[in-house]
């Protein structure tokens, strides 16, 4: 069992097409995760990735703690089942489940118990010895099944395994995968475009849309809090109810008005707290989403109820689903899709018939709203940011009831904004991100603790201060009624005037820089003349360190086989050892010649009884075929002879019948009938003759075949067995004789193994990357340019990347590094930046700020390094992350 990792995954196909875009996903360790989504949306293309049977384009997969991006697909250890059950059509049950293990050269023994035990769990055990053709499609998708766990793989890879079959069968073998999967234990990955699997199956769900993902969450939470408009409709049956409308925050309420509706709904702001305080002014399009389960019929003039006019209602025992639209009494067209509403009830209510008017409320904890353009979620589980209403001055700000003093750098943008406008103070709002506040014994703000939320694993703290709920990701949990003291990262907070332009804004959480990636040769210039000494160093130290890393692999390689050696030598060949090799050769030949005729003598006994047990096995095959076929050709007779006889007495039996009713009956109309009964009795005798034998003969066929495969397969099995053994006799009295050179030449083999390994880790060890930026190169680690090659292949050279680097993973040096001049000291408070201007690969003058020690004076030539491997690089040419 294994864990399974995608690390901005692509595939790009020729021409441009991404098949799937930076995909980045854990699935643990014995977890079923499914992959959902409609057609052409990547699903299958990612798990044909995972399998080693679709090349990745960019990106690292891991299984377990080893990346397999070159493994081929047999070297993975994983199994996969197709939807169309891929079986041999030629072979048994039995023979199809150890296919896999005999190309594994698995003993036979081994095989047959294990095939035993895959049967006994999948119920397979009365059909081993059938053929594909004689079963149904869930036996078929059972033996796939055990095929796969007959490998004991790391990660089980399930490609839409039920599509084939029928909705009861679909069923049943949901419930079989998930028996199996909470039995073996095993990493399941499993590919389906029906929710219904994904919502049963999955300890996790990932939701795909045009190659990317949507979201990757438990069952549960994907339907109770989609991160997008997609993910609401694509997961719940029937799909979410959407309008498109407006959210105006007035006073404690915020008022809910629809495009398509008169009617408007006002709600107490304190449950929308969630939302994004940027789409409560009224001029945001926004998308209300509510599923059907969660509309109640009410009274007509009941308070925040909207009328709906009925269309038809489906009656499906346990439940009702009445189909209307919303604002019927406004618009003609009630087909409009966007006044559309479903709503689930019980049973259908008194009076609820097709052209009705009823009038519905939306359950508020249970409703759900998307941006119109971009269909993201504006209710985020974890809010990005808070949004204050302040009064801000030259030199303070007045938030949650508290007056703060600015830090120099937001005076600086404040005093500004002052100036410019011929004010001396102005209202306006503070957007504050969650993880800006931090826990202080002395801080800026007081506030009381409502509760602490978790949000998969993560503790988000619900504040108050001066009458405001608002959020704190503080990785902490508190209990409800605690004080806290907070400070605020005065860097990342944004604050507009009350026309929403930007007053202050927030430092970028990254420094972006444009580069390219070179190799060592490149960097020298490839002359004589060496222009990064310390570079040259570098890759000598790198592959003198491999040398000896190595050296000390073969050292005790070396030591592991003396070992061996000195353990399974017989003592008469060790007391040979000590003498002269002229003097050992012919006491050593002779030791061998006795050996190998004892060997010979006792391996033919063996030989020759086994190959006796073969022959009765043989023998007992063709005796057990013939009664077979003789008992097969006998029931044929019989049932041709049956079915001759039955035939005739029914046809003897209907003409007698004919003249009875026709002496004892004289109705014109009653005999007409009769007659045209009787006539098609003789038109269509022959066929039901025929037929009944056809289907009898195929019966009788079906299980003839069934009988002669099961005696061959079990014959077929025991003689493998029996040849088996034959050529583990001989490789073991090939050893018994000489044990000293049998494990020298294997030793051999290794070694060359060895030798082969250990060259392509010194090749790789000669080989160091670079980046530059501006003038300045810098080495790559071996990890990032792995994946940098792994990504792009020889094209790393011609790509221009864009790197971007957090504020505290700069150093200054005093010699090399990106050439950059101070400008200025943003001092925020508890953070002060040195805010630098440099000029990247493309000439571009950039500005970076760098959270330093000691921060030179405006004005100073510095020179920038920084961590390569806390950064991120993405190609910018298609826009691949590659790290």
């Amino acid at each position: 069992m294994a864990s399974v990792k995608l690390e901005h995954i692509y595939k790009v196909y020729t021409g441009g097409t991404k098949a799937v875009s930076d995909l980045t996903m854990e699935m643990k360790d014995g977890e079923f995760i499914v992959l959902v989504g409609p057609s052409g949306c990547g699903k299958s293309t990612t798990l044909r990735m995972i399998a080693g049977l679709e090349e990745i384009t960019a990106g690292e997969l891991y299984i377990g703690d080893q990346i397999v991006n070159d493994m081929e697909p047999k070297d993975r250890d994983i199994a996969m089942v197709f939807q169309n059950y891929a079986l041999y059509p030629q072979m048994t049950v039995y023979e199809n489940m150890a296919f896999g293990l005999k190309l594994r050269h698995v003993p036979n023994d081994v095989i047959q118990s294990k095939v035993m035990w895959a049967a006994n769990i999948l119920g397979l055990t009365e059909l081993l010895d059938r053929k594909p053709k004689a079963m149904s499609g869930g036996q078929r998708q059972r033996v796939a099944l055990g095929r796969a766990i007959l490998r004991d793989p790391k990660v089980m890879l399930l490609d839409e395994p039920l599509s084939n079959l029928d909705a009861k069968l679909r069923a049943s073998m949901r419930t079989e995968i998930a028996k199996l999967h909470q039995r073996l234990k095993t990493t399941f990955i499993y590919v389906t475009h029906d929710q219904t699997e994904a919502m049963t199956l999955g300890d996790r769900v990932l939701v795909m849309k045009g190659g990317r993902m949507q979201q990757f969450d438990t069952p549960k939470n994907l339907y109770n809090y989609p991160d997008n408009k997609f993910v609401a409709g694509f997961i719940g049956t029937p799909q979410m109810n959407f309008f498109d409308g407006y959210l105006t925050k007035t006073g404690e309420n915020v008022i809910i008005s629809f495009d398509k509706a008169s009617e408007k709904l006002e709600l107490p702001f304190a449950n929308l707290i969630k939302v994004n305080p940027a789409y409560l002014d009224g001029k945001h399009h926004v998308t209300i989403g509510v599923r059907c389960e969660h509309v109640q019929i009410v009274p007509a003039g009941t308070p925040n109820s909207l009328a709906v006019k009925v269309n038809h209602f489906e009656e499906l025992g346990a439940e009702t689903l009445i189909y209307g639209n919303v604002g019927a009494a406004d618009v003609d067209n009630i087909t409009d899709a966007s006044t559309g509403i479903i709503i689930r009830l019980p049973a259908k209510p008194e009076g609820v018939e097709h052209d009705s008017i009823i009038y519905a409320t939306f359950d508020v904890d249970h409703t759900y709203f998307f941006d119109c353009d971009t269909e993201d979620s504006i209710v985020p589980r974890i809010p990005v940011s808070n949004a204050f209403s302040v009064t801000v001055r030259a030199d303070q700000i007045d938030l949650l009831g508290a007056t703060l003093n600015l830090p120099a750098k937001v005076r600086d943008y404040v005093g500004a904004y002052l100036t410019a406008h011929s004010l001396t103070e102005f209202n306006g709002t503070a957007n504050i991100p969650n993880d800006a506040f931090t826990l202080a014994d002395q801080g800026d703000l007081a506030a009381t603790v409502v509760r602490t939320e978790d949000v998969n694993g993560t503790p988000l703290l619900h504040l108050n201060a001066a009458g405001r709920t608002f959020f704190v990701l503080a990785g902490v949990t508190l209990e409800a009624g605690a004080q806290v003291q907070l400070k605020i990262d005065w860097s990342r907070v944004g604050i507009n005037d009350d026309a929403g332009d930007h007053v202050v804004t927030p430092i970028a959480a990254f420094d972006e820089y444009h580069g390219v990636f070179v190799n060592y040769k490149t960097v020298q210039g490839g002359g004589s003349q060496i222009r990064y000494p310390e570079f040259a160093k570098m890759l000598e130290d790198r592959v003198v360190a491999c040398q000896a890393e190595w050296d000390a692999k073969a050292n005790k390689l070396e030591e592991d086989f003396q070992r061996t050696l000195d353990s399974v030598t017989p003592d008469e060949f060790k007391a040979l050892l000590d003498q002269p090799a002229e003097q050992r050769k012919p006491a050593w030949d002779q030791l061998v010649a006795e050996r190998k005729a004892q060997a010979q003598e006792e391996l033919t006994l063996k030989i020759n009884e086994i190959n006796e047990q073969i022959a009765k096995t043989k023998a007992a095959t063709k005796q057990s075929v013939a009664q077979l076929k003789a008992d097969h050709k006998k029931a044929v007779h019989d049932i041709k002879a049956n079915n001759a006889k039955l035939y005739a007495d029914l046809k003897a039996k209907e003409v007698a019948d004919y003249k009875q009713f026709l002496a004892t009956n004289k109705d014109r109309d009653t005999i007409k009938r009769r007659r045209d009964e009787y006539h098609i009795f003789r038109d269509t005798f022959a066929d039901q003759k025929n037929n009944a034998l056809e289907q009898a003969l195929k019966g009788e066929e079906m299980v003839f075949d069934n009988n002669l495969s099961k005696v061959k397969a079990e014959s077929k099995r025991t003689i493998a067995n029996l040849k088996k053994k034959i050529a583990d006799s001989k490789e073991e009295a090939k050893r018994s004789v000489d044990p000293y050179t049998y494990l020298i030449n294997a030793h051999k083999g290794e070694l060359a193994k060895f030798d082969k390994e250990r060259k392509a880790a010194l090749y790789q060890a000669g080989l160091i990357f670079f980046f530059g930026i501006g003038e300045y190169r810098f080495p790559s680690t071996p990890v990032i340019s792995g994946k940098l090659i792994q990504g792009l292949g020889t094209r790393v050279f011609t790509k221009n990347y864009l790197i971007e680097v957090p504020h505290d993973a700069y150093t200054l040096s005093e010699t090399t590094g990106v050439q950059a001049v101070v400008n200025e000291v943003a001092d925020y408070g508890e953070r002060k930046f040195a805010v630098v201007s440099y000029f990247d690969s493309n000439g571009e003058e950039k500005k970076g700020y760098l959270l330093i020690d000691n921060i030179p004076a405006p004005g100073t030539h510095i020179f920038i390094n920084f961590d390569i491997t806390r950064s991120r690089i993405t190609e910018t040419g298609m826009g691949i992350r590659l790290y």
